[in-house]
């Protein structure tokens, strides 16, 4: 593509969006998709907004570094946020935490645990002796901490070696260390019973080899309570203590953990109670449904429609379940839900999941995120170009006008999930497109056509190879 062509189509950009301002000459924010550009872990409700941790920088088109805040329209940074993902967030007595794999807020050092003062992130009086930390509980009035002590890699493996400790306000008292392994740490606690419990990837607790994945400390003494292969959330239903697995729902007997009713098949990463149920989330299919799942007391049932993610035809996995304001919210690797783009983080309406906020269709059309290999102008607007999105319906077929609100498509677009177009060159007012291609809207073109204002048509015999550039 000419270089002319692409600065001609980023000039565009600073004309036709609402939000982008024309003198500044930075980039537009509207480039973006409802929800968070990356990994959301935890969230907590706290003075009346929902905050979210995780390893993002931006959620919606706001700037918030691994932490942010819903103020009820948009998603508001706290104080300078980290320099590593945040893995916990608790609320205790009314101060919040917040737990991870980072060193700094800012220029302040915090240590991979921070308390929020009301506007920015401050360090405990004595910092803990973590690389990380992945879980907090408060218990019997101590903070209690659960995460990596240290670890190491060498060519081929990666190890590490997890612990728990607790803090009194003046001094940290080590609780457990675990074995050295590629896993081996705490990711959840609860308090069950006046005992800790906790669960994670661990064996080797202070040297009982019998313990493993999950245990309970009674203020004294750590004792196995049962095992499962991948514990990953805790919550209480109904008076009882309820854990997901890879392969389910599971509920403790007070002997043992057996299966919850309902066969809830595939990996369960998240449980929540709510609305007189439980929710289910992970990844697994049920009911023409996908990944996320409710019991009513007598069944399960699919939750809302499918999850997914169009750059990836292997179901996402979701991670995260919450409620905020009486509505539930969820969290995962994906980009679409409801048929509708929203990235990583979705909101319950009661009938359907749909966004907290509803930035610009820049990054997506119908719903779906797109890549776009090729960029260019035609008539005035911004013309794009990438791969089919295979795996979900797409109206844009790979080809698309921006007409400064919405994509609309150049015609039925490209028929085949491996085709592409990668170019752009205006030309005797034409809009030339090269790519990948055999036919294009139904029309017989070899990797190189032109598009009217009103339809395709082929350009001679085409090309006998993929067309990358124009000029």
């Amino acid at each position: 593509m000419k270089k002319s062509v692409l600065g001609l189509a980023l000039l565009m950009l600073s004309a036709t969006l609402a939000r982008s301002d024309a003198s500044s000459g930075d980039w537009s924010e509207d480039f973006a998709l409802p929800g968070a550009e990356s990994s959301v872990y935890c969230a907590v409700e706290y003075d009346g907004s929902l905050v979210l941790g995780g390893a993002f920088t931006h959620v919606d088109l706001s700037p918030t570094t691994r932490v942010a805040r819903w103020d009820g329209n948009d998603w508001q940074p706290m104080g300078d946020g980290f320099d590593g993902a945040v893995r916990d967030l608790v609320v205790i007595n009314g101060s919040l935490y917040a737990a991870g794999e980072f060193g700094h807020s800012g220029a302040t050092a915090v240590n991979g645990i921070a308390r929020w003062d009301g506007a920015a992130w401050q360090p405990l009086a004595v910092q803990p002796d973590f690389d990380s930390v992945l879980s907090l509980c408060l218990y019997q009035g101590r903070l209690v901490v659960a995460g990596i002590l240290d670890w190491y890699t060498d060519e081929y493996h990666y190890f590490e070696q997890g612990g728990l400790s607790a803090y009194d306000g003046y001094e940290w008292t080590s609780l457990a260390t675990f074995e050295w392994g590629w896993a081996s740490h705490v990711s959840d606690m609860v308090v069950y019973e006046g005992d800790l419990v906790v669960q994670g990837a661990f064996e080797g607790l202070d040297g009982d080899y019998g313990i493993r994945n999950l245990a309970r400390w009674d203020g004294g003494s750590w004792s196995s309570m049962g095992y499962l292969y991948e514990p990953c959330d805790f919550e209480f239903f109904e008076g009882e203590l309820l854990t997901g697995d890879y392969s389910g729902v599971f509920r403790w007997t007070g002997a043992a953990w057996e299966e919850f009713p309902g066969d809830l098949p595939g990996n369960v990463r998240a449980l929540l109670s709510f609305d007189g149920g439980l929710v289910a989330c992970g990844n697994f299919d049920i009911d023409g449904g996908r990944c996320a799942a409710f019991w009513d007391g007598a069944a399960w049932s699919a939750l809302g429609a499918p999850f997914g993610n169009p750059a990836n035809i292997v179901p996402p996995t979701l991670t995260l379940l919450g409620s905020y304001q009486d509505q539930l919210f969820i969290g995962g690797g994906f980009r679409q839900a409801n048929h509708s783009a929203m990235n990583r983080l979705a909101l319950w309406d009661g009938s359907a999941w749909v966004p907290f906020a509803s930035p610009s269709h820049l990054g997506h059309y119908g719903g779906l995120d797109w890549s776009p290999y090729g960029l260019g102008t035609f008539a005035g607007s911004l013309v794009a170009g990438g791969p089919f999105d295979f795996g979900f319906d797409s109206a844009l077929n790979g080809v698309g006008e921006f007409d400064g609100d919405a994509w609309k498509p150049l015609g039925a677009g490209l028929p085949d999930r491996f085709d592409s177009i990668y170019c752009f060159e205006e030309l005797d007012g034409e809009l030339v497109a090269g790519g990948t291609f055999a036919e294009i809207d139904s029309v017989p073109a070899l990797n190189v056509a032109a598009w009217n204002g009103t339809g395709w048509h082929a350009l001679g015999a085409g090309l006998p190879f993929a067309c990358r550039a124009l000029r």
